[in-house]
């Protein structure tokens, strides 16, 4: 990586390029881009930005921990869309057969009206019958008794 400019005229040439040579941001990089991770986790959420850019001095460290953060938050929706897929097909196949079972119901239903009907006309039926019979029977006595 080339050089910084020296942005601190006070510490000469030589000793900033002996401070801030390729060894100090393998070094910084590392911490930096923990303490990046641990700030995307607290600011990620309270400022979900639509874009960003890193302007300062290293390698990307912050760049890199936002993109992370973003993959997390990426894989994490695509998770919890992929539960809320499932809930939504079992929910679906539950009212399914909810549907069906009340169809069922309905129609055992209708049969059993169907079959109180029936047995409500048989009924009339017979006691029609049976009046029919008991009239007939009096209707007979009587004309015995006129005999």
């Amino acid at each position: 990586m080339a050089l910084q400019p020296n942005p601190n005229p006070a510490v000469p040439g030589k000793a900033y390029e002996a401070l801030y040579d390729d060894a100090f941001y393998r070094r910084q990089v590392a911490g930096s881009y923990l303490s990046a991770k641990k700030y995307m986790q607290i600011l990620w959420p309270l400022l979900q930005p639509q874009t960003a850019i890193d302007v300062g001095c290293g390698r990307g460290a912050w760049l890199k921990a936002l993109k992370s953060s973003l993959e997390v938050a990426d894989a994490e929706t695509k998770k919890t869309l992929k539960r809320l897929h499932a809930e939504l097909e079992h929910a679906r196949a539950t009212l399914e057969n909810e549907h069906a079972a009340a169809q069922k119901l309905e129609q055992k239903a209708a049969r059993s009206t169907e079959e109180q009907q029936a047995l409500d006309a048989a009924r009339a039926a017979a006691e029609k019958r049976v009046k029919q019979l008991v009239s007939a029977e009096a209707d007979a006595k009587a004309d015995a008794a006129r005999a």
